[in-house]
This record gives C-alpha cells, sequence and structure tokens, in this order.
C-alpha cells in the first residue's frame, strides 16, 4: 500500500496496533511514503503510560516523521477521560508523553444550522496548551454529516480551516474523508460508492487556500 501511496506522489499516515509499533517502525520506517504512525485516538488517562513507551519507540526508531494522536476535544467530562478535568488530562499527556504536535478533533456543525460553542473552546484551550508547551496544534474538523451534525457547505469547510488558521493552528485534518458504509454518514469527499461529490471540489480549494 506504502508503495502505491508513493506512486500517487502522497505521504500516508499508518495506524497500526500498538504491540506492532517497534516492529514496523524497524521494517518499514525508512520508506518515503510513511509520513508517520497514528498512535492513538480518543483515549483516557489511563493509556497515556502505553501512549508514551509508543511514542519514545517513534521518537527512537523514526526520529524524522512526527506521531499522530488526536485527542478528545474539550467538552468530553472528566469522567471520559479519567482526569479531574479536560485541562488536567492535557497537561498528564504533554508531561508524560512529550508529544512533538497536539493534535485533536470537535465537530460543532450541527443539525439545526447552529455552531456549538464548544468548537470555540477547544480552540481556546489547545491553543493555550500549544503555546505554553511551545508545539504546534492541528485541528480535525468536521467534512461529513453524521449523527446530529449537519452535511458542511463549501463555506462551513472554508470557515473551519480559517478558524484554525486564526488561532495559529499549523494543520487542518477532515472527518471523514470517505463515508462509511454503516450509519448516516454523508456528503463526504468520497460517497460509500467510492464516488467523488461535491465536497471534495470544496475540500481542494479549501486546502489550496489554505497552502496558499
Amino acid at each position: 500500500q506504502l508503495d502505491k501511496v508513493q506512486r500517487a506522489g502522497l505521504t500516508a499516515f499508518l495506524w497500526p496496533d500498538p504491540a506492532d509499533v517497534e516492529s514496523l517502525a524497524t521494517k518499514i520506517g525508512k520508506h518515503p511514503a510513511l509520513a508517520a504512525f497514528v498512535l492513538a485516538s480518543d483515549f483516557n488517562s489511563l493509556a497515556i503510560p502505553d501512549l508514551a513507551q509508543a511514542m519514545e519507540i517513534h521518537k527512537r526508531l523514526m526520529p524524522d516523521k512526527t506521531p499522530l494522536v488526536c485527542l478528545f476535544p474539550s467538552y468530553v467530562y472528566p469522567t471520559t477521560v479519567k482526569a479531574e478535568s479536560y485541562k488536567a488530562f492535557l497537561d498528564e499527556y504533554v508531561a508524560k508523553c512529550k508529544p512533538p504536535l497536539l493534535v485533536y478533533d470537535d465537530y460543532s456543525l450541527m443539525d439545526d444550522g447552529t455552531l456549538d460553542d464548544h468548537f470555540w473552546a477547544s480552540l481556546e484551550i489547545i491553543r493555550a496548551k500549544a503555546i505554553e508547551s511551545h508545539i504546534p496544534f492541528w485541528n480535525v474538523v468536521q467534512a461529513s454529516g453524521h449523527l446530529k451534525y449537519r452535511n458542511p457547505s463549501a463555506a462551513d469547510l472554508r470557515f473551519q480551516a480559517y478558524a484554525t488558521a486564526a488561532y495559529g493552528g499549523r494543520g487542518v485534518a477532515y472527518f471523514t474523508y470517505k463515508a462509511y458504509p454503516v450509519g448516516n454518514y454523508s456528503g463526504a469527499a468520497v460517497d460509500q460508492y467510492g464516488n467523488e461529490t461535491e465536497t471534495w471540489k470544496w475540500l481542494q480549494n479549501t486546502n489550496m487556500q489554505i497552502k496558499t
């Protein structure tokens, strides 16, 4: 798959089983199409010790690649992250894992046409932690309709990307690029049958603007 990615002129994040991080890093860590590994997503404080170990392995064996760890947004309950508060969870994660990058997801474009206020709250707390820790941050934003969230318009996509840039974000990722085959996913850049949709062109245009 990485060879195909390279022929397409792209790079990719690989999401391995945590137990395979060391063996895979040794085997394919120097492949030019490998951007890095995704080490975790939406985890709580109980996972931090193992994550810190995986992060250390990634840094040691692939020092030129930036591992990707995606955090919950700031509005989750303390019981979800199993910490006194979201800030306490964030502080513990940064202190113990020493990530080179902060990445989080927050979907806020609601079915009723509103923007949930937690979009700004998450940007605020992640930005503050990034400045305090002297590391960049990325925002994983909403790029499809699902659950209680609407299909994003072209303006919605630009808004999320530009708001992230205005807060100092250094990267934007999109959930989800391809619609899942089950559930109420709709409006993704690639539908569940593999066809490019109108959103594909909107995302392309948004990316070109951000790159410029």
